[in-house]
């Protein structure tokens, strides 16, 4: 199975405001579903390697098993390949997976080497489905949880619009009616990325040291996250690959997110200095433990 999906990375207060948007819009959740996740890979992490990502996770009293192999991304719609088995009891079972191909790739990578939990996350999801008069129909998933690696975490806040039905160019469509101010930017890291980077640097410092650091940290990397858009969104538009190209509605959309991006960029470019210069005042490497 393919999956064909914008998604955006908010933080809380525009993940509140995506409701509010919402419920002006007189649009009530199909579901509302809290679930777990563990994912697992070696100790070498060769699936993380390969682009492969292996999960368990518990929705209601059910366990399943997800694999999603990576997906290509063209002006930010992502297409990922995913398929799914039960997994009773919230065993691994390599041997159940589906499609041929996906489960003799997975066993050729893991040779028999132990597969460990490298991150577990809780998410509330609400889910809702959004329609265009063209008959596109497409499920907007708004996430609010929290991702964990040994003893650190961080919140994760995201959109995810995934096509149900109709052409992809609607999606765009759909996320200019959802966020009419504009202002996103397009999530290509997915939970289990932020959960090595979590990994790999928290042993490094000391904790409380840390924090403040990763806070000033978090304002600068929304400053910068928002001049790469400007600075790449043209060009991953304007890509011969990308659908839509000539489609009025999609050009309309584009257009949108091009602005949008533009003027976010400037806002956010006007407080950069101050930004940096608060996150050199007090870094944590001064804390760096000796481990040789």
């Amino acid at each position: 199975m393919s999956e064909i999906e914008l998604k955006f990375l908010l933080d809380e207060m525009s993940s509140k405001a995506l409701l509010m948007r919402l419920k002006a819009l007189k649009m009530v959740a199909a579901r509302r579903v809290a679930f777990r996740s563990v994912y697992l890979d070696t100790t070498e992490h060769v699936l993380k390697k390969a682009g492969i990502t292996l999960r368990i996770r518990r929705d209601g009293r059910r366990w399943i098993q997800t694999v999603k192999t990576k997906g290509k991304i063209h002006g930010g719609l992502s297409q990922v390949g995913e398929v799914e088995n039960p997994a009773p009891g919230g065993r691994v079972r390599l041997d159940a997976i589906p499609d041929p191909s996906i489960r003799e790739a997975i066993l050729r990578h893991v040779n028999d080497a132990p597969l460990l939990p490298v991150c577990e996350t809780v998410i509330k999801r609400s889910t809702y489905e959004v329609s265009l008069e063209d008959g596109t129909r497409a499920e907007l998933a708004i996430d609010a949880g929290v991702v964990g690696a040994g003893e650190r975490s961080a919140e994760l806040h995201e959109a995810e619009i995934e096509l149900l039905e109709g052409d992809a160019t609607g999606l765009f469509d759909i996320a200019r009616k959802l966020f009419p101010e504009g202002g996103l930017q397009f999530s290509e890291l997915s939970k289990l990325k932020l959960r090595y980077a979590v990994e790999f640097f928290a042993p490094l410092f000391r904790s409380k040291r840390l924090d403040h650091f990763l806070k000033r940290l978090k304002r600068l990397q929304t400053v910068f996250g928002s001049l790469n858009d400007a600075a790449t969104v043209r060009n991953m538009f304007a890509a011969p690959e990308v659908p839509g190209v000539g489609h009025p509605a999609a050009q309309r959309a584009i257009g949108w997110i091009l602005g949008a991006s533009q003027a976010r960029a400037e806002f956010n470019w006007s407080k950069a200095r101050a930004l940096w210069r608060d996150l050199q005042r007090d870094p944590p490497v001064l804390e760096m433990r000796r481990t040789g």
